[in-house]
């Protein structure tokens, strides 16, 4: 199996029981979270050695995170400590027509103190196939922004594989900031996982219009021109209530445009169901899958990862090629 490396911030989750509104709540559900850690959860379960670079305070928090990856088997000799505090974030699940909301509280964590001189480049580089990084992590502070790219061009010069994984989140920062990052980053990019208003509410290629995979066909094929990117993935999901959603997979990879069926699922847990794509498609990838067979690996992943409670999916590579196997949802990939 692969060596992978990622970067980001390690969260805890904070979810009221219930359905209730977070200001009504008296108690809490937790869960050890982060976009990058819930991407290593699934890489680890799919069979790969994988390592986190972040950090966490020197306390309680910080020592039931390091366990937490040690339990699902990722390497946390990257994982040091330093001041601060561990980033929180509570969350209100939707019901019918209300959403689900989020609200962060970061200020002050210790991934934000993670210093270059923090990090041995051989050590941290080591035999390593791929590292993957996404834009929550540049969204957080210029300093770990700067940081980032730097880890990014230093694997960069050791022939490592990047994935970059836009992840956009209006609550961290702007599209213009998040523009001049991804411009910075996409040129280093061998794998992206990016929508259709990745390109046109933040780097402003064209108007936005409803989402349909002729329009995202051509920005893919724009965007492998003009940053040498080799590949590109992400999902389309309507929402019809906060628990019905239907789900569909595009990717492209050498002039093709690949797609699913759109599958119509039932919802107990959406978040970090994006990274569980991420995964799926890296596994492939990782793997030589074929094309059609990882877009069919990174849905299915996606899909599993609805079914569970938690931002992250713990389904070994058996349990979701059963579970392609046995679906009768299945179609040709096209």
């Amino acid at each position: 199996m692969s060596s992978v490396i990622l970067m980001g911030e390690i969260l805890l989750r904070l979810t009221t029981p219930d359905f209730m509104k977070i200001k009504e709540a008296d108690h809490f559900q937790t869960f050890v979270g982060g976009a990058e850690l819930n991407t290593s959860v699934s890489l680890s379960h799919f069979g790969h050695s994988v390592a986190l670079v972040s950090a966490v305070p020197d306390n309680d928090l910080g020592d039931k995170a390091k366990l937490f990856l040690k339990t699902h088997g990722i390497d946390h000799t990257f994982v040091v400590d330093k001041p601060g505090r561990l980033g929180l974030y509570f969350t209100e699940e939707g019901f019918g027509v209300r959403p689900s909301k989020v609200l962060y509280d970061r200020t002050g964590t210790s991934v934000l103190h993670l210093d270059e001189k923090d990090i041995n480049w051989d050590d941290l580089f080591e035999n390593r196939d791929l590292l993957h990084i996404t834009g929550i992590t540049l969204a957080l502070s210029v300093e770990l922004r700067n940081l980032a790219i730097r880890v990014v061009n230093e694997a960069k010069k050791r022939g490592i594989t990047i994935s970059f994984d836009c992840n956009y989140r209006s609550k961290l920062w702007t599209p213009e900031e998040a523009a001049e990052a991804y411009k910075q980053i996409l040129p280093l990019t061998d794998i992206c996982f990016a929508g259709q208003k990745d390109f046109t509410h933040i780097l402003k290629w064209g108007h936005e219009k409803d989402f349909s995979p002729e329009t995202l066909h051509q920005y893919y094929k724009k965007a492998a021109s003009e940053y040498g990117i080799s590949m590109f993935a992400c999902t389309n999901r309507i929402v019809h209530t906060s628990e019905a959603h239907h789900l569909q997979g595009f990717l492209y990879t050498g002039g093709k445009f690949l797609e699913t069926p759109s599958y119509s699922i039932k919802v107990l847990d959406r978040i970090g169901s994006g990274d569980s794509f991420a995964a799926g498609i890296l596994h492939g990838w990782l793997e030589r899958k074929s094309q059609e067979a990882t877009l069919q690996f990174g849905i299915s992943s996606c899909v599993l990862k609805h079914t569970t409670k938690g931002d992250y999916s713990s389904f070994t590579e058996k349990e979701i090629n059963e579970w392609i196997k046995n679906s009768a949802a299945q179609d040709v990939l096209r």
